[in-house]
């Protein structure tokens, strides 16, 4: 979503509305298996992936890699 979004020439995803869509994923039918974990390392993960996108916003950083 956040590679898409940057070659469209979009801004990056925040964290806030990252998060809206974490809640949306836990509870959809394609990504059920979200619902098996605590939401708190999944909220963190989104923070991190956050700060790496704000870094690379900056240019003090390359993109973040893709997750195989």
């Amino acid at each position: 979503m956040q590679q898409a979004n940057h070659e469209a020439g979009e801004k990056f995803i925040g964290y806030v509305a990252m998060a809206k869509h974490l809640t949306a994923w836990r509870n959809g039918v394609e990504t059920p298996w979200l619902k098996d974990a605590p939401v708190h390392p999944l909220q963190h993960a989104l923070k991190d992936l956050d700060k790496a996108y704000q870094n690379f916003f900056a240019k003090r950083a390359d993109f973040p890699p893709l997750q195989a």
